[in-house]
């Protein structure tokens, strides 16, 4: 009798100790919910971030809190029926895809809203959407609110001296074609400039920055309380089977965040590359699934929760491992060669594995999609700005990405004259055996863009993703490996 009253206390402390973490947690998602509608109203209420374009944010943020809202009040609805436990398995299952949703909000807008300079990629697209749509949505928003943006340059002196009046009445000569566009008719002002644009951007970022900070800090707090009401729900449960399950919700993140990163890049994100990020994002969401399964069922049977669960995934986590080698074996191959008295690499295709070469040796390939790509991210931006300057011993220890050493300058087997980083004279009356040689241009549009070196470099980005992938993969099914291992001692030992 003695015996049973203590295991009897003991189930009640434990039932104790997982109401107190469900309440604690409960309060915890309130504040979440509050911070998503607070975060996507203040969000509506600024002049940019609810301009077309941008407002999506703030709008998804206030959807998710109201659905975290609703997902509270049923489960009170459960709490108050003394189904704690369930009530508290249930909402924390079906809250995580919400609460999911904010942390990739959070990382998106943190990324978008990256300093890069004005050199930087996320940055580049950001001017390209404020650009097309300058005419049409973003200047007509700034101008009816024109008394809030112009209130602090009231005072003409306080703007940049290139735009103050000569003692003839003419601006200065300048090659900032924004002195040319300003006026002194309230109307007009400098609404056309692209500083007004760079404002509109500085304003956009300066909100999401905080915004996406906010929101990664809550959604780590919840994750960090909601782990231990797991435990202590598993614990209650009288089987430690269950514990196992959070180990699950790590393959499916990491799944999805490398498919992500894979689409977010110059090269991995290209038709005929792209197949291996898309591929990681639905083997992502198909685990999350399960996951939730899983958790759906943790209360009543958490051994077959788990099983059922480590068995339904067995096909994914194949493919995964199936994903990870042939990234591995794709960009085994390849590299940089140094150069004596240079700080940067340079590449050649022949060192690449066959199936690369004959993607990137595709004219039609090569022509239509991956030199767009190196193009359109503007590779060779600071040539003309930041190395500008240089002279030849700077520009030799530059440490050039490899994008700019295979696609902005001549090979150095070319011997061309150096005039500046952009700018460089070909000898004449010389035979080079190096084709490329032949296809180099000071044409900031051409440069080297149809060079075997340009392919190289882009071959090189690929490369570098992949074999980062294929190595996270490798690690992640490896885990899978160990956690099956686990699984089946347990049920074992329990048989």
């Amino acid at each position: 009798m003695a015996q049973e009253e203590g295991l009897l206390s003991l189930d009640d402390e434990t039932n104790n100790n997982a109401k107190r973490s469900l309440y604690l947690i409960t309060v915890v998602k309130f504040f979440t919910a509050m911070l998503a509608i607070c975060n996507g109203a203040n969000l509506l209420m600024q002049l940019t971030s609810n301009c077309k374009g941008f407002r999506f944010l703030g709008i998804t943020l206030i959807l998710i809190g109201v659905g975290l809202f609703v997902l509270l009040w049923t489960n009170c609805s459960f709490a108050r029926a003394n189904e704690q436990s369930s009530a508290g398995s249930k909402f924390l299952c079906c809250s995580a895809p919400l609460v999911f949703a904010l942390l990739v909000l959070g990382i998106f807008a943190m990324e978008v809203s990256s300093r890069e300079g004005e050199e930087g990629r996320n940055r580049r697209a950001r001017t390209r959407k404020v650009g097309e749509n300058w005419e049409d949505y973003y200047k007509k928003d700034v101008i009816m609110n024109k008394g809030i943006v112009c209130n602090v340059f009231s005072d003409f002196s306080g703007v940049d001296p290139a735009f103050e009046p000569q003692e003839n009445g003419n601006l200065y000569t300048t090659k900032n074609e924004d002195c040319n566009r300003w006026d002194n008719d309230p109307n007009i002002l400098c609404f056309n400039c692209e500083t007004c644009k760079a404002g509109f951007l500085q304003d956009v970022t300066s909100h999401w920055r905080s915004t996406g900070l906010r929101l990664i800090l809550m959604v780590v707090l919840v994750l960090v309380l909601g782990i231990p009401f797991i435990c202590l729900t598993m614990i209650s449960s009288d089987s430690f089977h269950a514990c196992l399950m959070p180990f699950e919700y790590g393959t499916f993140a990491v799944a999805l965040g490398l498919g992500w990163k894979l689409l977010d890049g110059i090269s991995s994100r290209c038709p005929g590359f792209r197949f291996l990020g898309i591929t990681l994002v639905v083997i992502g969401a198909s685990l999350l699934v399960f996951f939730y399964i899983g958790c759906a069922t943790v209360d009543s049977a958490p051994e077959a929760a788990l099983g059922k669960s480590l068995c339904c995934s067995v096909p994914l986590i194949i493919a995964l491992a199936a994903l990870g080698i042939f990234a591995l074996a794709m960009s085994n191959k390849g590299g940089g060669k140094s150069i004596p008295g240079r700080s940067y690499k340079e590449y050649r295709v022949e060192s690449y594995s066959k199936w690369m070469r004959n993607k990137v040796n595709d004219t039609h390939n090569w022509e239509t999609y991956y030199k767009n790509a190196v193009v359109k991210n503007h590779v060779c931006e600071k040539f003309g700005k930041e190395y500008k300057l240089d002279t030849l011993d700077q520009f030799h220890k530059r440490k050039l990405s490899h994008f700019e050493s295979g696609c902005c300058k001549p090979s150095e087997d070319c011997n061309f004259s150096y005039t500046s980083p952009s700018i460089w004279e070909k000898p004449t009356n010389v035979n080079n055996t190096n084709n490329d040689c032949n296809r180099w241009d000071n044409d900031p549009n051409v440069f080297c863009f149809n060079c075997q070196s340009c392919k190289a470099a882009f071959l090189q980005d690929l490369k570098s993703r992949w074999s980062v992938t294929g190595i996270i993969l490798v690690v992640i099914v490896s885990k899978q490996f160990l956690l099956g291992i686990c699984l089946i001692c347990l049920l074992c030992r329990d048989s």
